[in-house]
């Protein structure tokens, strides 16, 4: 358990949440702990990922939300062993199913890669090889992984596709991805993904480019194939909104870290955390009346290089106080597995709000 720690300026007594998440236990899928992503560039070190923390529960929805730039794919490539170079896990733990991803020689992880870790990536149209048909595509992953003759990899690549809600799969089969909608491009790639019935499904912005139907189908069919396999799902998305059905807790990502981490109710309905309240003021709310327009967050996140000292969400907060400049606040329980990062956490002062956008 987590010791407990002297209560931040502002807030109540708080638990250290850096030894043991709340949501971790003997039986969770997957945990990352401390894990820390760094690019070495020309321009210095890019501190991509710094010391994110947080657990999946078999069958459970975990969705890693913040603004571009925040880290969300840098953790979801770490958990598979695909950071690109020049980037470098430099530390941490990724046990998934008792092992440890990090440890594993490569041979290893492409065993788990595909087969008991699915995952869809943010833009199918560069996923997928333009020169081959679609069916060809989701063949070849039946057959690295279970082995199948080709014939017999057709016809199970068929049966997924028309699983995925693509019309008339064996007529299809034979196209290629140019010949797809993005939408039906995005069920290609699902197929491909969830092929081996995995244990956890990571999807990274998968309903980007698409309209807002597309959206809703693509997160239906997320939804339904997650019941029907048992899957566990890290869902990466930069759209509060996106989630509020689908998730069962919310990591909110700002600079490479978590600042604030909860059920779907606590960051929906009770956040804590001054750059979630902005994230929820910026988007348009069905469960509300609505009270005005919708209030972007002021500025641009910061640099990845040259962090500013103290809380890294301070330039940007409506709330900052002089602790917030000097000090960086740690990620505390406030409440029971809820988790936040701002030294005025449960109890903000009155907002300073600049005319400015």
């Amino acid at each position: 358990m987590a010791e407990i720690v002297e209560a931040p300026v502002g807030g109540e007594e708080a638990t250290s949440a850096q030894t043991r998440l709340p949501f971790e236990s003997a039986d969770s899928l997957l945990v990352v702990r401390d894990l820390v992503v760094h690019f070495h560039t020309d321009f210095g070190v890019v501190k991509a990922v710094d010391g994110v923390s947080y657990s999946v529960n078999a069958g459970e929805t975990l969705a890693i939300v913040g603004e571009s730039g925040s880290g969300k794919s840098v953790n979801a490539s770490a958990v598979l062993g695909l950071v690109p170079p020049p980037g470098k896990v430099h530390r941490g733990e990724i046990i998934f199913q008792g092992q440890d991803m990090l440890k594993l020689d490569d041979q290893r992880l492409r065993e788990i890669r595909g087969n008991r870790i699915g995952m869809v990536f943010q833009d199918p149209l560069t996923s997928l090889n333009p020169v081959f048909s679609v069916g060809a595509q989701v063949s070849e992953a039946v057959q690295i992984h279970e082995g199948l003759a080709r014939k017999d990899a057709r016809e199970r690549a068929t049966e997924l596709l028309s699983i995925v809600g693509i019309p008339r799969s064996r007529e299809r089969f034979d196209d290629y991805p140019h010949q797809f909608s993005g939408g039906m491009r995005q069920r290609v790639m699902i197929a491909m993904a969830i092929a081996m019935k995995p244990a956890l499904l990571i999807a990274d912005e998968p309903t980007t480019a698409l309209d807002v139907t597309v959206q809703a189908q693509i997160l239906d069919l997320l939804g339904s194939l997650q019941q029907e396999f048992g899957m566990a799902m890290i869902l990466i998305t930069h759209d509060l909104g996106m989630v509020a059905d689908q998730a069962d807790t919310v990591a909110v990502m700002y600079a490479g870290s978590i600042v604030e981490y909860g059920t779907v109710d606590d960051i929906y309905y009770r956040p804590l955390m001054p750059y979630t309240l902005g994230l929820m003021a910026s988007v348009a709310r069905m469960d509300q009346a609505r009270s005005g327009r919708l209030r972007p967050i002021r500025g641009q996140p910061p640099s990845l290089i040259f962090r500013p000292p103290g809380c890294p969400f301070h330039p940007r907060c409506d709330y900052a106080r002089e602790v917030c400049w000097q000090e960086q606040p740690e990620l505390l329980e406030y409440d029971q597995q809820h988790l936040a990062a701002c030294h005025f956490a449960g109890n903000l002062p009155e907002p300073i709000r600049k005319d400015e956008p």
